[in-house]
């Protein structure tokens, strides 16, 4: 017998082996994380990729998690005519190279449009990943498998949950606290949070 707390609620294994036990725990662990992402306000995420494959791939990927709206599109296009209809984007996942927007245009636009974005990439360029970082993006994300769209999903999910969190930055130098307020913004992390400034003494 074995007992344990997740998010409050109080559980206990009566019978089974140590395999059945883990495997009930991990369920449970599901169900009230689901649970728990439910009872978020569902946001609205665009996903622009132009791979039939890997659309599909993210689409099972997202069901599974299920705690925001998917948007899809396929070009900048479509990606412009849904941001057209949709005011409330909350983020985006957007492929580097799209059939109307090879050299990653979509992130200028998804970010002038002050959405959070989650880069998809096929190939590794460090160089031009510091120059997307710099620009405002939450994440480079290289496309290697199943693994790496769970990995933007939980990008998302961080964006959702830390959407009420505030930030006191303390510091003497009104020039640092800038530095450091510029930055916190520029991860996208911070959702809807706010940033505080306080002189240290």
């Amino acid at each position: 017998m074995g007992a344990f707390t997740v998010f409050g609620a109080d559980f206990v294994v009566a019978k089974g082996g140590l395999g059945e036990s883990s495997t009930l725990f991990v369920h449970i662990v599901h169900i009230a994380v689901h649970i728990e992402l439910r009872a978020l306000d569902m946001k609205k995420v665009l996903v622009v990729e132009d791979s039939q494959m890997v659309m599909r791939v993210i689409k099972h990927v997202i069901k599974q998690f299920g705690y925001f709206i998917p948007l899809y599109a396929e070009t900048l296009t479509e990606a412009v005519a849904i941001m057209a209809q949709e005011p409330n984007i909350f983020a985006a996942m957007v492929d580097l190279s799209l059939p109307d927007a090879p050299n990653g245009e979509i992130v200028d636009v998804t970010l002038a449009a002050k959405i959070p974005t989650i880069v998809l990439t096929g190939s590794f360029d460090p160089v031009r990943r510091e120059a997307l970082l710099a620009k405002g993006i939450v994440d480079y994300v290289m496309k290697e498998g199943r693994f790496s769209y769970l990995y933007a999903c939980n990008l998302i999910f961080r964006l959702i949950k830390n959407e009420t969190i505030h930030v006191l930055v303390v510091d003497d130098s009104k020039t640092s606290r800038r530095v450091v307020t510029s930055t916190y913004a520029l991860t996208s992390l911070s959702g809807a949070g706010s940033t505080r400034w306080g002189r240290g003494h």
